[in-house]
């Protein structure tokens, strides 16, 4: 990912961030933009799904980061977490910050699958390479599932 790539990632992460009111990432996510984006040049060079945060639906960016993401050998995986951590992060305020505002209730299923997926925020980062690696397709099953329970509710809206 070139210098330049980096930078507008990082600006739309900022943006993106920025939006989310009242939200935060996880605690132990606190590197500063310079190390974030070592972070992403170390695990996710190449990822062809971050090009496009700016122009596409997030919830299909973090669907693309999700699969590449997978495909990533274990160092590589721990060198890119922070940045898929902040991208998870953002993809759940965004999502319960637009229920909120069309006053939308979250149900059961809904708060189950967003604590699932800041547990695993959370506990990632303890994670040995080999266990992150084991671990990664449960943590995109739940994020696809958040994804596909956002879409429901926002057609259900006529969205």
């Amino acid at each position: 990912m070139s210098r330049t790539n980096i930078a507008v990632l990082a600006m739309v992460l900022t943006g993106f961030s920025a939006g989310c009111e009242g939200s935060s990432p996880p605690a132990a996510n606190t590197a500063s933009t310079d190390s974030s984006q070592a972070t992403m040049r170390g695990g996710m060079e190449g990822m062809s799904g971050m090009d496009s945060m700016a122009t596409s639906d997030p919830a299909d960016v973090v669907t693309g980061h999700m699969r590449e993401f997978e495909t990533l050998d274990a160092d590589s995986m721990i060198r890119a977490l922070a940045g898929h951590r902040q991208i998870i992060a953002n993809m759940i305020a965004r999502m319960n910050r637009e229920m909120r505002e069309m006053n939308m209730p979250a149900d059961e299923a809904w708060t189950a699958t967003v604590d699932s997926l800041r547990a695993d925020l959370i506990a990632m980062p303890d994670m040995s390479a080999r266990e992150l690696r084991d671990f990664i397709p449960l943590h995109h099953r739940r994020a696809s599932k958040l994804i596909e329970m956002h879409r429901r509710m926002m057609k259900s809206m006529g969205m």
